[in-house]
C-alpha cells in the first residue's frame, strides 16, 4: 500500500448514552411535523433544507421528502449531476462551545451567557441562513456537520468549515477519482468523524470498558482516582467524549439534463429538471435519539466535471519499466511515486513541486478527454474546472457551468417527518376551542393575549334565589323518579311563569334502579323518553 493511497475508515457514531431520564415510563405518542420547503442554491454547496427540534428520547421513524427542482440554463447538456440528500442527528452537546453553558441555565431557564451566542442579521445585509436574530442553530449545525463528513483532517484537526464556500454556504469537494485522491489526505472525507479521544486517561478507560473489564462511566472512572470531572469542566478542560452529528439516512441518484425549445431565444437549450420523493429512516433505519437536538436535512448537486488543469495523459510519463512491474509496486511505493517541477509534467498552475502516485493510476483510473483540432479541449467540454491542489471547485469555475447568472437551481416542496415522542399532539382547532383561564386567542389572527383582572375572576352567580330553589327542586325530583318514587313536580310553588327547565318521565314508565339488571324488571321500556338538563 502507497502512502498516498486513500484509506477508507468505517467509524460507527452511536449517541446512545445519556438518556433523559425524566421522560422515561412516560407513554409515546407519535407527532407528524409536516411543512413546506423553498430554496435556491448552487453546486457543490451544502444546502440546508430544514431543521427540526427534537427531544432526548424520542425515535425518528421516517424522514420523507418531496421537491420538485429546475435549474438555470446548461452549458453542456450531456453530463449530468449527482443528487445527494443527507439526513443528520445533531445533538446540543455537539456544539463544543456551548456545552459547558448548556448545563448552566437561570431560573427562567434561559441559557447561561446566552447573549454570547446570538446573532443578528442587519437590516439590508444579505441572508446566508433563514435567521434573523437569536441563537442561530442552522449555522451551528450545518459548522458541525460540514467538519465531521465534508472536510479532511490536517494533523488530525478537521480543516475549518468555512475554508471552502460559494455564495455564504459551505461547498462540498468535487468527489472525482483518480489523479485527485493524490492532493487528498489518507482519510475518507465523506465518512470521516472526530476522534473518540482527547487523553490518555480516556483511551486507558475505552479500552477497560470495551474489554468489559469495568461498567464505570468516564467521569466515575476518574473520580475513583480522584478527579472531579465537574471541576475538570469548569476549569474548561475537555475530558469527555465527544459528540459528533450522527448520519440518520442517505439517497443518491443520478440525474441528466433535459432539452426544450426556447421560444424566446429560438433554439434547444438544457437545463436539469426532475422530481425527488424518497423516504429516509424507515423501518429498520429508524432511529433512538437520547439527547436533545435538531434533525438537519442537507442536499447536494455534484455535477460531472473534468479537470481543465490536467493537460495530458499520465502514461505519458511512464518511462520507467518498474511501474510495469505489480511486484516492485507493491514492494516499494517510492518506485510508483514520480516527483514533477511545477508547471511542468501532465498538471499546469502548480504553486510548488508536485508528487504523483502512479499506482492509482491503475487503481483508480483517469480521465481522458479527446478532441481533434482544437487548442485547448476544455473550451469544447464546457463543464470543466480548476481542481488546483484543493480538490475544491473555484467560484469562477461553479459560475462558468451555467449560462445564466445567480442561483442555480430552484426547488419547493413538502418536508413530513415522524417521531414517535412523548409530547401529545393537538390539533389547531382543539387548540383554539379550549377555554384558556389567563389567556385568550384571537380565531381570526390566531394572536394570543392575556386577559384582564376582571377577566380572569370567576363570574358572579347572577340568579334570583327563587330561580336557585327551583332549579333544586327539580334535580331533586328528577332523581326521585329515576329510583322508581312518585314524586310530585309542583313548580308553580316557586314561581308561576316559570317554564320546566326538565323533562321528567311519564307516570308509569318503568324506570330501573341503580344494581338492578335489566331481565329482573317486567316491562321493562327500552327508550323512556326523558333527557337530564333540557
Amino acid at each position: 500500500m502507497s502512502e498516498n493511497e486513500t484509506i477508507t475508515k468505517t467509524v460507527r457514531t452511536d449517541n446512545s448514552k445519556g438518556i433523559v431520564h425524566a421522560f422515561r415510563g412516560s407513554a409515546k405518542y407519535r407527532r407528524h411535523p409536516k411543512f413546506p420547503i423553498r430554496g435556491a442554491f448552487s453546486p457543490f454547496q451544502l444546502q440546508p433544507v430544514c431543521l427540526a427540534p427534537v427531544f432526548g428520547g424520542e425515535t425518528v421513524e421516517k424522514v420523507s421528502v418531496n421537491l420538485k427542482l429546475v435549474s438555470s440554463r446548461l452549458k453542456n447538456s450531456l453530463s449530468g449531476f449527482w443528487h445527494e440528500f443527507y439526513v443528520f442527528y445533531v445533538p446540543l452537546i455537539s456544539f463544543d462551545d456551548m456545552y459547558l453553558d448548556l448545563a448552566k441555565f437561570s431560573s427562567d431557564s434561559t441559557i447561561n451567557n446566552v447573549e454570547a451566542y446570538s446573532e443578528a442579521v442587519s437590516s439590508g445585509n444579505k441572508l446566508n441562513y433563514y435567521h434573523r436574530s437569536g441563537i442561530n442553530y442552522i449555522k451551528r449545525c450545518l459548522k458541525s456537520v460540514t467538519e465531521t463528513y465534508f472536510r479532511p483532517r490536517e494533523n488530525n484537526v478537521a480543516v475549518a468549515w468555512d475554508k471552502y464556500t460559494y455564495r455564504g454556504l459551505p461547498i462540498c469537494h468535487v468527489q472525482s477519482k483518480g489523479y485527485i485522491q493524490d492532493f487528498l489526505p489518507d482519510e475518507e472525507i465523506e465518512q470521516s468523524v472526530e476522534e473518540t479521544a482527547e487523553s490518555e486517561q480516556y483511551k486507558t478507560w475505552e479500552k477497560l470498558y470495551a474489554e468489559g473489564s469495568t461498567s464505570f462511566s468516564f467521569s466515575d472512572y476518574m473520580r475513583y482516582y480522584g478527579f472531579d470531572i465537574e471541576r475538570i469542566k469548569e476549569e474548561k478542560i475537555k475530558l469527555r467524549e465527544p459528540y459528533p452529528p450522527e448520519l440518520l439516512g442517505f439517497h443518491r441518484s443520478y440525474q441528466m439534463p433535459r432539452d426544450h425549445y426556447d421560444i424566446s431565444k429560438g433554439n434547444y437549450i438544457s437545463n436539469l429538471k426532475f422530481d425527488y420523493n424518497h423516504m429516509l429512516c424507515y423501518r429498520r433505519k429508524r432511529k433512538y435519539l437520547n439527547h436533545p437536538g435538531f434533525v438537519l436535512s442537507l442536499m447536494v448537486l455534484r455535477p460531472k466535471v473534468y479537470a481543465k488543469d490536467q493537460l495530458g495523459t499520465l502514461t505519458s510519463y511512464m518511462t520507467d519499466l518498474n511501474l510495469f512491474q505489480p511486484d516492485v509496486l507493491r514492494s516499494d511505493y517510492h518506485h510508483s511515486v514520480k516527483v514533477f517541477e511545477k508547471n511542468k509534467g501532465v498538471y499546469s498552475g502548480r504553486d510548488s513541486d508536485y508528487m504523483i502516485d502512479f499506482a492509482d493510476l491503475y487503481r483508480n483510473g483517469e480521465q481522458f478527454v479527446s478532441v481533434s483540432d482544437e487548442k485547448d479541449p476544455y473550451n469544447f467540454v464546457g463543464n470543466s474546472v480548476n481542481f488546483g491542489k484543493s480538490a475544491y471547485a473555484s467560484s469562477e469555475d461553479i459560475a462558468s457551468l451555467f449560462m445564466d447568472a445567480g442561483h442555480s437551481f430552484h426547488y419547493d416542496g413538502i418536508a413530513d417527518i415522524q417521531f414517535k415522542s412523548r409530547v401529545v399532539s393537538s390539533d389547531e382547532q382543539k387548540r383554539l376551542s379550549f377555554d384558556y383561564k389567563y389567556h385568550s386567542i384571537d380565531p381570526v389572527t390566531g394572536e394570543v393575549k392575556p386577559k384582564t383582572a376582571v377577566e380572569v375572576k370567576p363570574q358572579e352567580d347572577t340568579r334570583t334565589a327563587t330561580e336557585i330553589a327551583l332549579q333544586q327542586h327539580e334535580e331533586r325530583v328528577y332523581n326521585e323518579r329515576c329510583r322508581g318514587l312518585d314524586s310530585p313536580y309542583n313548580p308553580i310553588f316557586y314561581k308561576p311563569t316559570v317554564g320546566c327547565l326538565y323533562s321528567f318521565p311519564a307516570h308509569g314508565t318503568t324506570i330501573i334502579p341503580k344494581g338492578i339488571k335489566r331481565k329482573d324488571v317486567p316491562s321493562v321500556i327500552k327508550n323512556p323518553i326523558f333527557i337530564y338538563g333540557e
